[in-house]
């Protein structure tokens, strides 16, 4: 137990915290928000949630590789939903470890292993209705995170048709206008290829036309 003089020492020191003083220094420094650079969302979190919650975003743009507004905000929409359902995973943990620092003590003569699982039977009695109302939203969120899956793969499997239809009519035009000696632009043709990359497209062609024939 601290003497009195610890207890006058603390409370000193305490005097001299460099933490936030102020109502609006508090709230900064205990919530953190994350801004998304294509969206401009504002997603606000406790500032432990702020890195893991980053670091979950850029991991699935980068694995997911989203191109133009539709993609990029159905995958933002996935990220939202995807960390809202671990959060519930996480609330529902919270329920039960509160559940157990209140009911444990009624179980004085069992072994740990028994206790805890009578104190999770006691807790999901007694929290019901808000582990119901947890599984529904976690229900929810999945299914529209599927959705989005879904719509996002038909999206990106159309584009990457129509962008293997287009580098084969840029290559053919290419050969083309090479063969008969010409030179041609393709912006002309409506195509955002530059010539490099028709000419990297090409080569890449003659490669696997070469190893097939091989």
């Amino acid at each position: 137990m601290a003497t009195q003089q610890q207890i006058n020492a603390n409370r000193q020191n305490a005097q001299h915290s460099t933490g936030a003083t102020s109502a609006a220094g508090k709230q900064k420094s205990a919530l953190n928000s994350v801004t998304h650079g294509f969206t401009g969302q504002t997603v606000v979190l406790p500032e432990a949630e702020e890195e893991p919650y980053r670091l979950f975003a850029e991991g699935l743009v980068k694995d997911l590789s989203p191109v133009g507004v539709h993609e990029t905000a159905l995958v933002y929409s996935i990220i939202d939903n995807r960390w809202r359902t671990y959060q519930i995973a996480s609330m529902e943990s919270a329920l039960y470890a509160v559940g157990f620092h209140k009911h444990a003590p009624e179980f004085p003569n069992e072994t740990p292993e028994r206790t805890i699982a009578m104190c999770r039977l006691v807790t999901f009695d007694e929290k019901r209705k808000e582990l119901d109302r947890l599984h529904r939203y976690e229900s929810r969120l999945t299914r529209q995170a599927n959705k989005d899956m879904q719509l996002l793969t038909q999206l990106q499997t159309t584009r990457k048709a129509l962008e293997a239809q287009r580098e084969k009519e840029a290559i053919a035009l290419h050969t083309h206008f090479t063969t008969a000696g010409k030179t041609w632009n393709p912006a002309e043709f409506g195509f955002v290829l530059s010539m490099a990359e028709i000419e990297a497209l090409e080569a890449r062609q003659f490669l696997r036309n070469t190893v097939c024939k091989a």
